[in-house]
């Protein structure tokens, strides 16, 4: 079948500490993991009134680290993670299975596609793997960033 997913708020920051937390989550994921679920989304913070928000680059990644480590169940992680050697970090030293670009790709659309430059593929040769109308995108727009690196 299809893997389930399920995107926690793993803490909620909360200044008081009476609020939800990383030892509720892991006792939640692992529940979570005997009843099949396959992945944690690990997110946080926001929800509740008196919160004191985190930031910074990959600011939420211990999260999954620590849920994946503890619970033994596979973990995506996010927050603010916006370059390939971060991603790279995350997969390599084992902190979670597969890492989230939400906010970076709405930021700047083309990330993947640039990840993929940087790691050596040529958009034009991946671009059949797509739907007809992404593909013909794809080799467009890899055509116009070679244009560019030329000048």
């Amino acid at each position: 079948g299809m893997p389930l997913f399920v995107r926690l708020s793993v803490s909620e920051w909360a200044r008081d500490k009476n609020g939800w937390d990383i030892p509720d989550s892991i006792k939640l994921s692992k529940i979570l993991k005997n009843k099949g679920v396959d992945l944690i989304d690990c997110s946080g913070g926001n929800n509740t009134s008196d919160c004191v928000p985190l930031s910074g680059p990959c600011y939420q990644v211990h999260y999954a680290e620590e849920i994946k480590k503890i619970c033994g169940i596979m973990t995506s992680a996010v927050g603010e993670i916006s370059t390939i050697e971060q991603i790279n970090d995350i997969l390599e030293n084992d902190k979670a299975d597969i890492v989230m670009i939400g906010r970076g790709a709405l930021k700047n659309p083309y990330f993947p596609y640039m990840c993929a430059e940087q790691l050596g593929f040529k958009l034009t040769d991946l671009a059949d793997m797509y739907p007809l109308p992404h593909a013909h995108f794809l080799k467009r727009y890899w055509k116009e960033l070679e244009k560019r690196n030329q000048k």
